[in-house]
């Protein structure tokens, strides 16, 4: 007689959904990956409060039960795309006041056509934009679109919520 599996236990595999804990990762662990994050002093780019803010909450969505080997890597990648949407928005000179930090702030487009003594530039903003259901800013940035490519893979499967 073959063993009944129960149907939540079914449901819950088909659902696709990783939990548990990950295992520690530390700025030491982020800098072993990308130490370009870091000054020649060894200081990083950014206030420690904001990449330990960054550590933690992609702590709390790059699960190693779903990535296994490839977790170091893809919290890395995470944690750098969201470092450098942050030194984005780090441009603003502190005497431009508020108009200064809303241009450090505005949405970065890819630039779609250039011109010289015009100084002319345009940019589009639909691959950014396109999808903000999907995966909107994560196509910004190298780092975002390894993340993603690595996610895309890991994810797949159907979803069930109960």
């Amino acid at each position: 007689m073959t063993p009944r599996i129960p149907a939540q236990a079914i449901i819950r595999g088909a659902a696709n959904i990783k939990g548990g804990d990950n295992p520690p990762f530390t700025a030491a662990d982020f800098k072993e990956i990308y130490p370009q994050f870091w000054d020649e002093e060894g200081k990083p780019l950014v206030p420690q409060a904001v990449l330990d803010m960054y550590i933690a909450f992609v702590d709390s969505f790059v699960k190693a039960s779903r990535y296994h080997e490839a977790w170091k890597v893809c919290m890395s990648l995470a944690i750098a795309h969201l470092l450098v949407l942050y030194l984005r928005t780090m441009s603003a000179d502190p005497d431009s006041g508020a108009i200064g930090v809303i241009k450090a702030a505005e949405t970065k487009g890819l630039v779609a056509s250039k011109s010289v003594d015009g100084v002319s530039v345009s940019y589009d903003f639909s691959t950014a934009l396109a999808d903000l259901d999907g995966w909107a800013d994560w196509k910004t940035t190298e780092y975002g679109i390894q993340f993603i490519t690595y996610a895309k893979n890991y994810m797949r499967g159907g979803m069930y919520v109960w």
